[in-house]
């Protein structure tokens, strides 16, 4: 039988710790755009939504993958471990507890509109991959939801103060960005997918199609950003490297350039995200977000 630390290791592996960041930092994002400041009880919705949501998200899928990921190449690393029976139960149990505790605590903050996105949110990440509803197996909605993950985090950020600001057309944009993003994984997964006879944006679609959306969504968001008064040069720098990448993969869609595109994209993006994490977060100079990048003062809420 297995001891709390050996369950506890699998646990942070199955949670694919690389991913951790990603939620936390669009809630931050939201917090700060809807001029909510953080205290307690932010603190403990950012952490939430951190290693807890993540292996609500990864459980789910690996619970419900369990055969397809046997003979998956990929899988392993940043990818997570390969689940075996023996863990479905406790892993199962676990990812309940988290999704519970994540809508206990929007209950808590007494706002009904932040409470509806947080259910939202849980929803979504359990049917993405769980059966009847299976959305990753549902060609370009598969990718919309993976990017509804970063948009949802961002609604319970800036709901905190009745804010709507996520309904706002840049913050559509950037959570299409991510869908985009996941739009490539379809085709780094595309030969072991289509093998597997799993139904993915690139397996039924073909390659070309997610690279296609991915560069015009990034394109898009380029145009949108450069017409802004303040452009961030961080954003726009990876903003380019991401429409460069897209559209190189619509004249070459193979799985190895895809893997190769997502990598510089990810690397990119984590270490931007932890500086500005450490910079607002950590250290608190958060107030300085709208002198640092000008352009978010286009929905600024003080």
């Amino acid at each position: 039988m297995e001891g709390v630390f050996e369950k506890l290791k699998k646990a942070i592996s199955i949670s694919r710790p690389l991913f951790w960041l990603a939620p936390p930092f669009a809630y931050f994002l939201g917090l700060m755009l809807g001029g909510t400041l953080r205290g307690p009880y932010e603190t403990i919705e950012f952490l939430l939504l951190s290693f807890p949501l993540s292996f609500f998200i990864y459980a789910v899928n690996d619970i419900h993958d369990l055969a397809g990921d046997r003979i998956n190449p990929r899988k392993g690393g940043m990818w997570g471990m390969r689940l075996e029976k023996k863990d479905v139960q406790w892993a199962g149990k676990l990812a309940f507890i988290f999704a519970a505790a994540i809508l206990f605590t929007a209950a808590l903050s007494m706002n009904l509109l932040h409470f509806l996105i947080a259910l939202f949110g849980i929803l979504l990440c359990y049917f993405y991959s769980a059966p009847p509803i299976r959305l990753k197996n549902i060609p370009l909605i598969d990718s919309l939801a993976s990017g509804g993950y970063g948009l949802v985090a961002f609604a319970l950020g800036c709901s905190l103060s009745g804010s709507l600001l996520f309904l706002h057309p840049y913050v559509i944009l950037g959570a299409l960005c991510i869908s985009s993003i996941h739009a490539i994984t379809t085709i780094m997964d595309y030969d072991i997918e289509r093998k597997t006879g799993e139904r993915t944006f690139a397996t039924v679609l073909g390659p070309r199609a997610p690279a296609l959306f991915a560069f015009v969504i990034f394109l898009a968001s380029l145009y949108a950003l450069l017409t802004s008064a303040f452009p961030s040069f961080f954003l726009l720098l990876g903003l380019c490297l991401a429409t460069l990448f897209s559209f190189l993969l619509v004249l070459f869609p193979k799985p190895h350039y895809a893997r190769m595109a997502f990598k510089a994209l990810w690397v990119y993006a984590v270490l931007i995200a932890y500086y500005y994490l450490l910079k607002y977060v950590v250290l608190g100079q958060w107030q300085s977000f709208a002198e640092e990048f000008p352009f978010a003062r286009l929905f600024w809420v003080p």
